[in-house]
């Protein structure tokens, strides 16, 4: 065996670990972000797959991708041969998140204070994010958040272009996720840099858990519950809403 150890073996540890931080919302906060998935056939940046929900110590068991379903059986997965009979569905994409406004201010007391503004007749306070993050959600109830792109996508043909709000109300097992177009909008020239296949970040999940920014996350136990009871949803398009001067 390779002896562990060093400068390089540890900064590839370090790195390797935090290299896809997860947008993550709080009960009512809402997200401003462009898409950097067009969504379309093999477009490597979306991807949807099922996990085994695995109790590994921590307080909420951890997703591990299943390899057999993720590669149609192509190759083997150590869960289902170990008798993990307990699945989720998820999604996940890279967007370029440009702000997160939350209900109440930095909760860093050695940080800076976030600016105060108004959304939808709401006092809350914008933290600047501007940097590419992986949004990772189950499919929701009768696969509503998983519908709500893919009602953008049915109606426009591609996910980019169009700067979305995402609003998270409640918690726990009461979560609802709430897409809407804010306004037609192009990214514009911003460089996202090299970004990792959702595929391979789905992998990773085998590899160690992924660190997420404790400003941009919290633990989640959210899960893929379906009933019959929930109507699908479509992406709200409001006519008039914050624009580009709340990015």
């Amino acid at each position: 065996m390779t002896p562990r150890g060093g400068i390089d073996q540890s900064e590839e540890a370090i790195r390797g670990v935090a290299r896809f931080p997860r947008l993550s919302l709080k009960a009512g906060d809402r997200a401003r972000f462009h898409s950097l998935a067009s969504g379309g056939p093999g477009d490597p940046n979306l991807l949807a797959a099922v996990f085994h929900s695995v109790d590994t110590g921590g307080p909420f068991p951890r997703d591990m991708v299943c390899l057999d379903k993720l590669t149609q059986g192509e190759e083997t997965c150590q869960y289902c041969e170990g008798g993990h009979a307990e699945t989720r569905r998820r999604f996940a994409l890279w967007v370029y998140v440009h702000s997160i406004f939350h209900m109440g201010d930095n909760p860093d007391q050695e940080g800076e204070g976030w600016t105060q503004v108004k959304v939808s007749n709401r006092v809350m306070f914008k933290e600047e994010v501007k940097q590419p993050l992986v949004l990772w959600l189950g499919v929701g109830r009768k696969m509503a958040w998983w519908g709500q792109f893919k009602a953008v996508y049915n109606k426009y043909g591609s996910l980019e272009g169009r700067l979305f709000d995402l609003l998270r109300v409640g918690g726990d097992m009461d979560t609802e996720y709430h897409l809407s177009i804010v306004k037609e909008m192009p990214l514009g020239d911003i460089d996202v840099g090299e970004l990792t296949s959702i595929e391979d970040v789905f992998r990773s999940t085998l590899g160690g858990a992924l660190s997420r920014p404790p400003r941009l996350s919290e633990p989640t136990e959210e899960g893929s519950i379906f009933s019959e009871e929930e109507e699908l949803p479509v992406a709200a398009i409001p006519t008039e809403e914050e624009g580009e001067e709340l990015l």
